[in-house]
């Protein structure tokens, strides 16, 4: 896969990460990503810091991630993102290559939960630690059943 991954950190406000995580389940803010080039995405919490998440996606291509850095779509879930968020530090963005490894990228060592998955079928919860290649050519995102449950796996 020549695409990327992204990350970002999303730092909630005071007792509200429970609550981003029902945002991000509820407004299936990553599944709104897959149309842009999302083949996999993910919620995680920091179990080193608790008040962390970390999403993190694999794109087909940097052209869809920029498409959707500046899609209205992306800009109405932020809006309503942004009041569960710290006002200041609220969040922090970057990329990596498409195989990068979250727990090698974001704080090597600090293990990772997943809150929400999307991709690799609808798998919720797969569990990858380091050398753990990132989504393999030739899969397709798709959407959780929210109904599931979330089976909580750690990256390492």
């Amino acid at each position: 896969m020549t695409g990327l991954r992204s990350f970002l950190l999303l730092r909630p406000a005071d007792q509200r990460v429970a609550d981003v995580v029902a945002y991000y389940r509820e407004r299936r803010v990553i599944e709104a990503a897959v149309p842009y080039g999302v083949v996999e995405g993910e919620l995680l919490h920091v179990r080193d810091d608790p008040a962390d998440l970390l999403v993190t996606s694999v794109w087909s291509d940097a052209a869809g991630y920029a498409a959707w850095r500046t899609a209205p779509a992306r800009a109405v879930l932020l809006e309503g993102l942004a009041p569960l968020l710290r006002r200041t530090g609220g969040t922090q963005a970057w990329t990596a290559p498409a195989t990068a490894v979250p727990g090698e990228v974001y704080h090597p060592g600090t293990a990772l939960v997943v809150a929400h998955h999307v991709g690799r079928s609808g798998a919720h919860g797969s569990s990858h630690g380091p050398g753990t290649p990132g989504a393999a050519a030739g899969r397709q995102a798709a959407p959780c059943d929210d109904a599931a449950p979330v089976r909580h796996s750690y990256w390492m």
